[in-house]
């Protein structure tokens, strides 16, 4: 069988509320990838003996760490200039450059997630909050803090595979976190940033689409055809002709973002045809190159997720006897391994990374395949030792 490109017309937007509020796709799918594996390590927990109480302690820990984390690790490692200039928007989910609008929180780094989680589970495993009223706190400092440490993560980091799957799967409906072109006829073709762009620099289109064209060809780009219905049937066909043989044509073949997806070379004329519709208006088939790109989030859910399922029937089956620190080792050097081999296959995220030999989400990558080499090391030195059955003292 040999491998399609598929062309994904999907949009960020669940419901679009204003022009400067929105409900996405990326924002439910990171909510469930929580509430999900929140569950589940609840269970895990539980089966395992840490009480109601704490693992609520924990659940809140991994929330702000998480969402910290990461969003620091992409301002200070990826967007560190825009960010001095704008540090307001650090923290709050909306953007004022040019106009004010609601965004999210987009700009979130695996890594800084990762190194939050880390230093949260190590807190919440060394210091145990007392709450004194009115509204003293003392922080009391836990006995064998490491060990404690290595038994929370080693099951944090089970549900971590599933939460991660739900987040790349929120990149995806976003069309981000692309892969480079695939030079073949297999791949994902990204549409939708496409669509809004010819939007927004021809008021005069009402609907814009993409669809395959047959093509027995071996072709680095195949062909597609874009049809572009305009919504003024008072428009003259001569006026259209022109549009699209030159200000069409020049989109097509110069503009960033729609060249990042299909393409139409300057030196030859653009082939289309122009027809009436049933509603009076013009249609025109505009015949293209697509460029199918390696669908980079849906690599990492594949390896994702199928350790999920592997992790968690590993501790099943083999919690008393998993020494600690083994499965936070396995897990560092599997996820983050799988991660620098992908970004071969990804398109920088910022521009700097042109110029560095490996990318920042592959540099990053290396302390923490290497903290999960030594870990494993530790793992497999230490004595076999019963495991904790609770981490209270």
């Amino acid at each position: 069988m040999i491998l399609q490109y598929i062309i994904w017309h999907g949009s960020p937007s669940i419901l679009q509320l204003s022009d400067n509020l929105d409900i996405r796709w990326y924002s439910l799918f990171f909510a469930l990838g929580f509430i999900i594996s929140q569950q589940i390590g609840a269970y895990i927990f539980k089966k395992d003996g840490l009480s109601t109480t704490d693992f609520e302690r924990l659940t809140l820990y991994m929330i702000l760490a998480t969402i910290l984390g990461a969003r620091l690790g992409h301002v200070l490692f990826y967007d560190f200039a825009y960010f001095m200039k704008h540090p307001i928007e650090i923290f709050l989910p909306v953007t004022f450059t040019p106009t004010f609008k609601f965004v999210g929180y987009q700009g979130l780094a695996s890594h800084g997630a990762a190194f939050g989680i880390l230093t949260a589970i190590f807190l919440f495993a060394s210091y145990r909050i007392v709450y004194r009223f009115p509204l003293k706190i003392i922080f009391q400092k836990q006995k064998q803090a490491w060990q404690k440490f290595f038994w929370v993560v080693d099951r944090v980091v089970i549900v971590i595979f599933l939460a991660g799957s739900f987040i790349r799967l929120g990149n995806f409906m976003n069309s981000e976190i692309i892969g480079k072109p695939t030079k073949s006829n297999y791949g994902v073709l990204y549409f939708h940033d496409v669509k809004e762009r010819l939007f927004a620099l021809s008021p005069a289109i009402r609907t814009v689409s993409l669809a395959k064209k047959i093509d027995n060809g071996h072709r680095d780009y195949p062909p597609v055809q874009l049809t572009l219905v305009f919504d003024d049937p008072r428009l003259e066909k001569s006026i259209l002709e022109h549009y699209l043989s030159t200000n069409l044509r020049e989109y097509l073949s110069q503009d960033p973002i729609i060249t990042s997806h299909i393409y139409q070379n300057l030196a030859t004329p653009l082939q289309y045809t122009l027809h009436k519709n049933r509603h009076h208006a013009y249609t025109a088939v505009i015949d293209i190159q697509g460029i199918p790109r390696h669908p980079a989030q849906l690599y990492e859910i594949a390896s994702l997720l199928p350790f999920f399922f592997i992790f968690f029937f590993w501790w099943k089956k083999k919690r008393h006897q998993i020494r600690p620190g083994i499965l936070l080792a396995c897990f560092l050097v599997i996820v983050f391994g799988f991660r620098f081999f992908y970004e071969f296959f990804k398109e920088h995220q910022v521009d700097f990374e042109k110029n560095l030999v490996l990318n920042m989400g592959q540099i990053l990558s290396i302390p923490l395949v290497l903290a999960g080499i030594c870990f494993l090391v530790y793992a497999w030195c230490l004595k076999q030792r019963k495991t904790i059955a609770s981490i209270k003292d």
